[in-house]
């Protein structure tokens, strides 16, 4: 008897002389790179089903030498504007990422549709202590806050990050304590190139 008949009954369902990598755990099989559930495959991480992750930024960019805001009244929440999309925007502040994600470029109200998603960002503060929060306006409203920040020079970025289910409609918003009364109290403008002052990365993970 051959070796190949000798080891054929190993897994009778792959016979030895089929190629390599065609089923199973191989480069193009079902759970294999370039499978239907691998890397690339059509449910994988970087493909185009369920188990992929789509990410929006939203920021509020300035240009050169423009402080971020002010003043602003101590310890009151203020909604902190947003005018840009990574990757763009389309001309109606809808995403070209998170299809039904939108940005009003009126009033900074963020919308997702139905899903689950995870968020992380930072707000700049010109104070001597600060807090940013998510502030969910719908379908009921209620804060999810971020770290407390505070510094001897008073120019620092509050961080904060979280999860949310959709649908929802929310804005990003922060609050401090002994301001400069200025336009500066919601950021100090460097003097190279553009100025961040709010930015917020929402996944889509589900």
């Amino acid at each position: 008897m051959s070796l190949l008949a000798n080891q054929s009954y190993a897994n009778p369902s792959r016979p030895l002389w089929a190629p390599f990598g065609s089923s199973g755990g191989g480069s193009t099989g079902p759970t294999g790179p370039s499978g239907s559930t691998g890397a690339t495959g059509a449910t994988g991480p970087s493909g185009g089903g369920g188990g992929s992750v789509r990410s929006q930024t939203l920021l509020f960019q300035v240009g050169s030498l423009v402080n971020g805001g002010g003043p602003a009244t101590p310890f009151d929440w203020t909604d902190r504007p947003l005018n840009l999309g990574n990757p763009a925007l389309d001309g109606s502040g809808n995403s070209q990422v998170i299809s039904g994600m939108s940005l009003n470029l009126s009033n900074s109200q963020i919308t997702l549709p139905s899903g689950t998603y995870t968020y992380s960002g930072t707000a700049s503060l010109d104070m001597t202590v600060g807090q940013a929060c998510v502030n969910i306006l719908s379908p009921s409203t209620s804060k999810q806050y971020g770290c407390v920040s505070s510094t001897d020079s008073r120019t620092f970025v509050c961080p904060f990050q979280g999860s949310l289910t959709g649908p929802c409609v929310f804005t990003v918003q922060t609050n401090g304590q002994t301001t400069f009364g200025t336009d500066r109290d919601l950021g100090t403008a460097a003097g190279f190139d553009s100025n961040v002052y709010c930015a917020i990365t929402v996944n889509k993970i589900g």
